[in-house]
């Protein structure tokens, strides 16, 4: 029993520390739009979730109980911060895969020991992050070509802007990754548990 509720505080941890660290940042840079569902800079507080749950899932060694949340996390952003519509659906679901699998792969690399360093790490976050970030509009435009060819102009800015903030996301979650390994070993280190 004690065991579960240590390694629940590791998944909690970490999660919350690799959110709060792109969240912060995105506070910094546009203050409470990040918490306006409507706005771009919202990525921030999205994706950083979507990235804090995916990460904290990995390491444990129960991914199913971190995919349940993510499915959770799918129902609450999709149902509660904004009003319903099916293009929401879609959104989210791009969203929340692209970002968990941005994740996936970044610990795949990591685990290969190709990226030996935190700064290497960091750097190797934030560049996953944003290219996954602008993949993600691609796909999205290929469910409206019309939308496509009338609005090329305005998509290659998105996948543009897309790629930027990923970018900021990746280095902010990727830094919350080294903050959450270096504070969870440190304060949960006097416990024996495989978190």
């Amino acid at each position: 029993m004690d065991s579960m509720h240590d390694a629940w505080k590791y998944v909690v941890s970490r999660a919350l520390i690799v959110s709060g660290s792109g969240m912060i940042l995105g506070f910094i840079l546009y203050q409470f739009l990040i918490f306006t569902p409507t706005m771009k800079p919202s990525q921030f507080t999205f994706s950083s979730i979507n990235i804090g749950i995916t990460y904290a899932a990995l390491k444990s060694h129960s991914p199913r109980n971190g995919l349940a949340a993510l499915f959770v996390w799918y129902i609450i952003a999709t149902t509660v911060f904004v009003q319903f519509n099916w293009w929401l659906l879609i959104l989210n679901v791009a969203y929340i895969a692209g970002m968990a699998c941005a994740v996936f792969i970044l610990q795949r690399v990591v685990n290969t020991r190709l990226a030996q360093g935190s700064l290497q790490r960091i750097v190797l976050a934030g560049a996953v992050v944003s290219v996954t970030n602008a993949l993600i509009v691609i796909v999205l435009t290929l469910f409206s070509l019309r939308v496509l060819i009338s609005h090329a102009s305005s998509i290659m800015e998105t996948i543009f802007y897309n790629l930027q903030i990923g970018a900021l996301i990746g280095l902010a979650t990727g830094i919350g990754m080294e903050l959450a390994e270096y504070l969870t070993g440190r304060f949960f280190a006097h416990r024996t548990v495989a978190a």
